[in-house]
């Protein structure tokens, strides 16, 4: 993102980087909790047209969380003792964000059963209506023959 401090160096040496790092782990986290919760908004006011719109935002912010979270992890033991408190804090943040995940999964999930729902009975309607006569076989039993033309579905689907 382009107002963010780049974070090039690959170990933290002072106790002020290991709380800045945490720092800006926890602004990122923020920015991409508040997304998550746009999109997950959007997803259940049934709006998935809109969701695009947030995308782009969506991946910079992820691509910079999991940068910068990589970062931590190979010094999470020299920031957990020199900066606690920052880890501490961190830690909450990271809980909140899998909260936010988690919810926005769930709801996604809801959204595609929905979605498989309506196109099931949408081609359930257009077997039915594209069955074939009715006509005799062989053992004089009534059945529907081949249907007169090919039902098509076609679906866009973005994810």
């Amino acid at each position: 993102m382009p107002n963010e401090p780049r974070i090039d160096q690959r170990s933290i040496a002072s106790p002020s980087e290991a709380a800045g790092l945490c720092d800006e782990l926890q602004k990122t986290i923020g920015r991409l909790t508040g997304v998550l919760v746009q999109e997950t908004a959007l997803l259940k006011e049934q709006r998935a047209i809109d969701i695009q719109q947030i995308e782009s935002e969506k991946t910079d912010l992820t691509r910079s969380f999991l940068r910068q979270f990589a970062l931590f992890k190979e010094n999470a033991a020299y920031i957990g003792a020199k900066a606690p408190v920052a880890a501490s804090d961190l830690g909450r943040k990271l809980r909140e964000l899998d909260g936010h995940i988690r919810e926005n999964l769930n709801v996604l999930e809801a959204a595609q059963a929905v979605s498989r729902g309506v196109v099931q009975a949408i081609f359930n309607v257009a077997e039915k209506e594209n069955a074939g006569p009715l006509r005799y076989g062989s053992d004089a039993a009534l059945s529907r023959g081949p249907a007169h033309r090919a039902t098509t579905i076609s679906l866009d689907q973005f994810s």
